[in-house]
């Protein structure tokens, strides 16, 4: 396994090898199949404890996970910017709908081979995809439960859709900022409630 490759990268490749499921990695390791997932996807990082037990699992030396890491502080330093940055390109969202996830997928393609930029700013692109989603169906639910309940896609002169659209805006923009603060402590692990979808 190459030393440039990722903690989650080397199980996967390990686990696939040896043609196991993540569930059956996740039953010989006694942890869920949810956190497999997660630590292969690199939004989470296992304990030692745990990782000596997927080393035992799949016959190999604990060893063979270690992964070349960074220390130069300036690197270091780079990649919390570049999470920064890529958390507060999010708030284009307020200008034009959809850029909270274009925006920062960009700049996590071209940061992505720094471990914290990868780790974090999957987290956020989880989160700012479900949070469109979400959006999106609460802005085609309302006329559906309109037409439902008043017979009518219209409830008078006010802009329904546009309030719905500018209260989930305001969500967001309030998660960013709490996730801003995060960032500025490096905590990597911040989205833990959100599933995984990168």
């Amino acid at each position: 396994m190459s030393n440039s490759m990722t903690l989650g990268e080397k199980i996967s490749q390990a686990r696939k090898t040896q043609g196991l499921s993540q569930e059956a990695l996740a039953e010989a390791t006694g942890v869920s199949s949810r956190t497999i997932q997660r630590i292969e996807n690199n939004v989470s990082t296992p304990r030692a404890f745990t990782l000596k037990q997927i080393a035992q699992a799949l016959n190999l030396p604990i060893q063979a996970f270690q992964v070349s890491s960074p220390t130069s502080p300036s690197t270091v330093a780079v990649s919390w910017t570049q999470v920064r940055l890529l958390n507060a390109s999010t708030l284009a969202v307020v200008l034009l709908p959809l850029s909270n996830v274009l925006l920062p997928l960009w700049l996590w393609q071209q940061n992505k081979h720094h471990t914290v930029v990868n780790q974090v700013g999957k987290q956020i692109l989880n989160f700012q995809i479900l949070w469109s989603i979400a959006t999106l169906l609460c802005l085609i639910g309302y006329p559906l439960l309109s037409m439902i309940f008043t017979g009518s896609v219209a409830n008078g002169r006010f802009p329904w859709p546009l309030f719905i659209y500018a209260l989930a805006v305001v969500v967001n923009i309030t998660f960013t900022l709490s996730t801003s603060r995060h960032i500025q402590n490096q905590k990597t692990n911040i989205y833990s409630f959100i599933p995984a979808l990168l």
